[in-house]
């Protein structure tokens, strides 16, 4: 009896020594561990916690240690991960706008968990890791959505895409738009439309002008925004590159999205000067921001607006003279400066004559195109030269009184005042010029 009872109590002692043992041991593991108790956790343990917290607080996880990091990189890859990192389905309808910032803010604190556990990788890496999660996304490409102007997603990814590149240099953003062009097709998509008849793959071009506005370029301004529209355009000859910037900037149905390529051919667009404003303001601000960019030349830049107001057709003259007045004084000389030296003056007068127009009709001073006129005579130093530019001037205003006249109803009555108007204007401007300039002298 007292045998058992000896071998009985040295088991005991064996087992708490052991569980001692292996306490120390733990202990000891959780000293010297950079992450802690996670070292001694079971792994499905350690998933269970990490469901339980926030994007952000795992974001913050992933910079403790690499051992941390690795366990959240683990964790996104289950499956666990993936339905509490990437919630599906994404919104495609009309949301409203409390709902749409929350799955913007997840997707913003989700960029930020991806940059900062990918910190320390290469930017080939980083792109590799970024590649493998867009392509687990919903309407990466054309064919994932059919809701496309009410759809969240692509707010969502654009979001998620900037969190992540910010601070990048231009080299890694430009491998960046590689990735992203590869993720979504976007450039397959971008050749087969503009090879097509303008309007004919109506859908592939609302896609095009949304996706690129909604990941690359609405999240940016200034020189980052001009960026984007390089990359975008700089893969394209200059017949493409301009229509483009017509899908990307110019008007658009306000109830289907269809881009309306006839708009700037047929006629002036709606029944005011403000209706054309707003139709090109965002078209001029993409060229000025084009101009202002090492990348492209002024060639290129007359180029490409000579391009632009010639799809689908020539455009109104109106509508070039008011997208070069809203393009500013520098691209407006350079572009009528680069028709003075090639003799162009009967298209020059053209465009002289509707920015009086214009000028009239928006209640401007008529100095500002007097001014122009005066520049553009300075352009060329040949006195017969410049006789035949301002003759040119004075008949096209007759030319265009009398076709005006043969058509007589209420729009051409208006039209028929205004162009009076700017011809009377501009008058008054040269008889001061050349009246008061005198005397003085």
């Amino acid at each position: 009896m007292n045998t058992y009872n000896v071998m009985k109590n040295s088991c005991r002692r064996s087992r708490r020594l052991k569980l001692k043992e292996v306490a120390h041991v733990n202990s000891q593991s959780v000293i010297h561990s950079t992450i802690g108790y996670f070292e001694i956790l079971p792994i499905e343990v350690v998933h269970f916690v990490f469901n339980n917290l926030s994007v952000t607080e795992l974001s913050l996880l992933t910079v403790a240690s690499k051992s941390m990091r690795d366990l959240v990189e683990g964790y996104r890859f289950t499956g666990a991960g993936l339905r509490k990192l990437l919630p599906k389905p994404l919104p495609h309808n009309t949301v409203s706008a409390e709902l749409q910032l929350r799955y913007v803010n997840h997707f913003k604190h989700l960029g930020l968990l991806m940059k900062r556990s990918t910190c320390l990788f290469s930017t080939r890496d980083r792109l590799k890791i970024i590649e493998d999660f867009l392509k687990k996304l919903d309407c990466i490409s054309n064919s994932g959505c059919q809701n496309l102007s009410s759809c969240v997603s692509l707010n969502c990814y654009g979001q998620f895409i900037h969190t992540i590149i910010a601070g990048w240099d231009p080299l890694e953003c430009h491998r960046a738009f590689s990735t992203i062009a590869s993720c979504s097709n976007i450039l397959t998509t971008m050749g087969a439309c503009i090879s097509a008849k303008p309007g004919a793959k109506s859908h592939d071009e609302i896609y095009i002008r949304i996706f690129l506005h909604r990941v690359l370029l609405d999240w940016s301004d200034g020189d980052d925004k001009t960026f984007w529209l390089s990359r975008i355009l700089k893969p394209w000859p200059m017949v493409q590159q301009a229509r483009i910037l017509y899908i990307l900037y110019g008007p658009k149905c306000p109830h289907s999205d269809a881009i309306l390529w006839y708009e700037m051919t047929d006629s002036t667009p709606g029944s005011s000067a403000t209706s054309l404003t707003t139709q090109l303001a965002e078209l001029a601000l993409a060229l000025k921001m084009l101009y202002n960019c090492k990348e492209w030349s002024e060639d290129d830049i007359i180029s490409v607006i000579e391009e632009l107001t010639a799809l689908p057709d020539e455009w109104v003259t109106e509508n070039v003279s008011k997208l070069l007045m809203l393009c500013g004084d520098t691209i407006c000389i350079k572009v009528m400066g680069s028709k003075v030296i090639n003799g162009h003056y009967q298209e020059l007068s053209q465009l002289i004559v509707s920015l009086s127009v214009v000028t009239t009709k928006e209640q401007y001073s008529m100095s500002w195109v007097i001014k122009l006129v005066r520049r553009l005579l300075g352009i060329t130093e040949s006195l017969k030269e410049q006789k035949i530019l301002l003759a040119t001037i004075a008949e096209t205003f007759k030319e265009i009184i009398f076709d005006i006249y043969e058509y007589n109803d209420e729009e051409t009555d208006l039209s028929f005042q205004y162009v009076l108007d700017a011809q009377a204007e501009f008058n008054k401007e040269v008889m001061s010029l050349a009246f008061l300039e005198k005397e003085q002298n």
